[in-house]
């Protein structure tokens, strides 16, 4: 009995005939040793490496946060686990959040603390989720830099000044002078109450705010743009509050706030780009913060993409290196060291002739980086830098689906999970996910992802992601506060049952009516629970005689309960036609190993 293909890639073509194989909940991988020799049907030796399939990924509810939608999910860096330690911060509605975890019954259960509210975010537009995701960037487990809906935060996490006292009382100050002590957090906030009318020495002032503090003494920023010009003045903080956590709204820049859409880390900077402003309506600067000073913001701390003149959509870093993604083409920096402009273009050059199409299409994957691009040529192919040269992994496949998309608002992630180097790319507007699947390269690799409700597919649940190594990978779920647990070992989407398809290859003899009498699942049987969901497993399949515009109704057989390992799946009296297609469905919640499929089938005469 002949195999067809069924364990190949997936194609999305524009003329039906061309495609009809797709990969739902399933995707592939490489068997790399021998494994029969019964199976030389394709032309291959005897024992070649060829693929199997296999199921896509689970989820359990770890927490589920009060204030929705989720629109972030981090993790902490923090060094250890321990009960209370916090392991990620989301921010879901307007609320960000730090969560932690507990391990009992073997099961883990997670807690929530509201560490900021108040920040401004998107609700949910149409079912794919926020068109605007937020950014959090972790300084350190008690630092945090967020971007919501083009506001920045910076919140911390530590001890305010409780009492203090005058150090150097300092020179030349005036009646409402103000400014900060400067500190790795939150500075708290000075204003001179009282002088010496003499020498404009601080005779009184008040202090409020502030995290990260210690009993010591403190200079003080200069007051510069106040009525005095003082300088020299100090304070001894002599007593502490409890330490809490404390959010404090930036304004970037030149005091504007709204305006941030995209935010990066490297070597002790934030980097952040802007959307039009009236400084900058080309929108091709970038700002850059204080050295480990996320609350420090000088409009003069700006560089300007120059190598060509299309606007900045994101700022990304990685492995040392400071990408400026433009709408046409990308320049490449590094941290030059120098004292006015820490960062500088890559000598030589440093441009590259492809942008990016939305702010959020970029990952770290593999030890580089990942993009959907978007040029002067066109858009929509996804990019991976391989070296310093930007290599094609999307498939004419792919993009002729990505081509009909509105990419508003998309976003990706990349994890790793079972050797496999996933890049999960998430569309809101058409409502689907795609995932990539590096380990296997650009033409076997794509796959789809997708939550079924019963009645329809949406895109995954799973939209953002964050990983702790004593639990595993978390993802958030981008239509209400749910934090879940993601695993392999796990067969269902926090108890609902995943429907796993697979549209297998065209079967057509020179258009010949070929009439089919069995086909033949090769899978794994009998590793099924013992008794409950998924104890007497079934699969369907359905025919399509004309090239996949049309199936029949799904014919449904056994897959084999617990200890059935040798159990036949097979259907039998499947019709004719000229141009055949066969879908395999399961929702069962149990573990999918596909090996092949075979057809028996006798060709026509016309």
């Amino acid at each position: 009995m002949p195999s067809f293909g069924f364990i190949e890639g997936g194609y999305t073509a524009r003329g039906l005939v061309a495609a009809c194989q797709s990969w739902m909940n399933l995707f592939i991988e490489k068997i790399g040793v021998p494994h029969g020799a019964n199976d030389d049907t394709k032309g291959q030796a005897v024992g070649a490496a060829r693929f199997w399939a296999m199921n896509t990924p689970g989820k359990e509810l770890l927490v589920a946060l009060p204030d929705v939608p989720n629109s972030c999910l981090v993790n902490s860096n923090s060094s250890y686990y321990d009960v209370g330690v916090n392991l990620w911060f989301a921010l879901s509605g307007t609320t960000l959040y730090a969560i932690q975890a507990t391990f009992a019954a073997g099961a883990w259960t997670g807690t929530y603390t509201a560490i900021a509210t108040g920040i401004p975010n998107q609700t949910i537009d149409g079912t794919g989720g926020q068109l605007f995701p937020g950014t959090i960037i972790v300084l350190n487990p008690t630092l945090l830099f967020v971007v919501s809906v083009g506001n920045a935060y910076v919140v911390g996490y530590g001890q305010a000044p409780s009492g203090s006292a005058i150090g150097d009382a300092g020179v030349l100050y005036a009646v409402g002078d103000t400014g900060t002590v400067p500190i790795n957090g939150i500075p708290a906030t000075y204003v001179i109450t009282g002088v010496d009318p003499t020498t404009g020495a601080v005779t009184g002032y008040t202090l409020t705010g502030g995290t990260g503090y210690s009993v010591a003494n403190y200079s003080t920023t200069t007051a510069g743009a106040q009525p005095g010009s003082g300088a020299g003045f100090t304070i001894n903080v002599t007593g502490l509050a409890a330490a809490d956590w404390l959010s404090q709204q930036q304004n970037i820049p030149f005091g504007s706030t709204n305006y941030i859409n995209s935010a990066t880390w490297q070597d002790g900077y934030v980097i952040v780009s802007v959307t039009p402003n009236d400084p900058d309506p080309l929108r091709r600067q970038f700002f850059i913060s204080g050295l480990y000073g996320p609350t420090q913001w000088d409009p003069l701390d700006f560089d300007t993409k120059e190598g060509h003149p299309d606007p900045v959509v994101a700022v990304f870093s990685s492995n040392e290196v400071l990408g400026i993604f433009g709408s046409q083409t990308s320049e490449i920096w590094y941290d030059a060291g120098n004292v006015l402009s820490a960062f500088a273009r890559l000598p030589g050059g440093g441009v590259i002739e492809f942008g990016l199409a939305q702010p959020c299409a970029i990952s770290k994957i593999a030890g580089t980086v990942a993009w959907l691009d978007s040029n002067a040529r066109g858009q929509y192919i996804c990019r991976m830098m391989i070296g310093s040269t930007p290599t094609r992994i999307s498939n004419f496949a792919i993009e002729n689906r990505w081509s009909q998309f509105n990419t508003a608002g998309m976003s990706m992630f990349s994890y790793v999970e079972g050797g496999h180097e996933f890049l999960c790319i998430h569309f809101p507007i058409p409502d689907e996910t795609w995932v990539y699947d590096h380990t296997v390269g650009p033409e076997l690799g794509w796959h789809q992802r997708a939550y079924w409700d019963g009645s329809a597919f949406h895109a995954d649940l799973g939209r953002y992601h964050a990983f702790f190594p004593e639990i595993g990978h978390a993802v958030a779920d981008y239509r209400n506060g749910n934090i879940y647990l993601q695993s392999l070992e796990f067969l269902q989407d926090n108890c609902s049952n995943i429907r796993r398809i697979r549209v297998a290859p065209h079967i057509t003899l020179e258009k010949r009516r070929n009439v089919y009498d069995r086909v033949k699942l090769h899978a794994l049987t009998g590793r099924v629970p013992a008794t409950g969901p998924g104890s007497d497993p079934v699969c369907m399949l359905s025919v399509s005689h004309d090239g996949g515009l049309t199936y029949g109704s799904p014919l449904t057989v056994r897959m084999g309960a617990i200890g059935e390992t040798t159990a036949i799946i097979e259907w039998f009296h499947l019709g004719y036609g000229r141009d055949t297609v066969f879908k395999w469905e399961c929702d069962e919640p149990i573990d999918i190993c596909l090996v092949d499929m075979y057809c028996d089938f006798r060709p026509g005469f016309n």
